[in-house]
């Protein structure tokens, strides 16, 4: 499952027996990621991704 949030002044602290690893990236740099591997993430993740519209200031379409 992917989780995914928008924040400026505070860091996650996962639970380890809920996430075996994460990485903090920019929207614009996760957008490209699914973009050109969606393969690689979660179905939840691209479907966010495809909902979102402009709230995060860019395209969102991964499909």
């Amino acid at each position: 499952m992917s989780c995914v949030c928008r924040a400026d002044s505070i860091r996650p602290v996962p639970q380890a027996e809920e996430v075996c690893e994460w990485e903090w990236v920019e929207p614009a740099a996760l957008q490209s990621s699914v973009g050109q591997t969606p393969f690689a993430f979660s179905p939840w993740l691209v479907d966010q991704m495809n909902q979102w519209g402009d709230r995060y200031g860019f395209e969102t379409s991964v499909r």
